[in-house]
């Protein structure tokens, strides 16, 4: 979809421009913050994660609703490849997922859109939904990155060695590879740690870096017979390339 969001964790407010220039459109809370918000992939939908609740708007009417979090501040998004499903990650660790199917009609969705919640350690502060749909991708304030077969609320694999702490000031990313082969996680340790995604294990850890690494820039290069990929990171405003891997 050709649009960026952009949020306001001051004003609670979100503003929707064209990779012009061009405003499109401008959302207010009614109060409280905005913490996260995230674009559906078929452009209908963009979802906002704020102070003790959730809220989705949808760009072919302009309304917008609020989501049941049990009134937990959302940190974390994300949407399913089709556009229907809505993972909310929130402060009282809880991921909540909320059909958007079901809830067409209702201004406050009510619990029986959720299907069963999964529950990390601590509160959540990234989520990926991976291309198997079938498998979510979450880390926590603590450090708990984990992979989640969210259909049985299953928690498959653990992936040990990531370094958080318990503060709003360590909410760090995780990137997953084009192939969906490798994990790459911040910590506050200040090092990035590199992980198998299949087998948990952990391969590298790059660093330590002057501070924690919030998040990366993926890239991709294929040639005949090969194909790597790496990642971009920016350690005090200076650009520096430290991985690829050829696969």
């Amino acid at each position: 979809y050709p649009g960026i969001t952009l949020g306001s964790v001051v004003s609670g407010g979100l503003f929707v421009y064209s990779l012009k220039g061009e405003h499109k459109y401008d959302f207010s809370l009614p109060k409280g913050s905005l913490w996260t918000s995230e674009w559906s992939n078929t452009g209908e939908y963009i979802s906002m994660g704020a102070s003790m609740s959730s809220w989705l708007i949808d760009l072919r009417t302009n309304k917008k609703v609020q989501i049941f979090t049990g009134k937990s501040d959302v940190f974390a998004q994300a949407f399913d490849q089709q556009g229907v499903l809505l993972f909310n990650g929130s402060r009282d660790g809880h991921i909540r997922t909320v059909d958007l199917r079901m809830s067409r009609a209702h201004r406050i969705f009510p619990n029986g859109s959720h299907a069963d919640m999964l529950k990390m350690s601590n509160s959540v502060c990234d989520l990926k939904i991976l291309q198997d749909e079938n498998y979510l991708l979450a880390s926590s304030f603590d450090g708990d990155l984990s992979l989640w077969d969210w259909r049985i609320s299953r928690k498959i694999r653990n992936f040990s060695g990531n370094e958080n702490s318990r503060n709003l000031n360590s909410m760090l990313k995780i990137s997953v590879n084009f192939l969906e082969k490798i994990i790459y996680a911040g910590g506050q340790d200040g090092y990035v740690k590199i992980f198998n995604l299949k087998s948990g294990e952990l391969l590298d850890a790059l660093g330590p870096f002057q501070e924690p690494v919030p998040q990366f820039g993926l890239w991709e290069t294929r040639g005949t017979s090969f194909r790597t990929d790496g990642i971009w990171i920016m350690d005090k405003c200076d650009p520096r390339f430290f991985y690829s891997r050829e696969q």
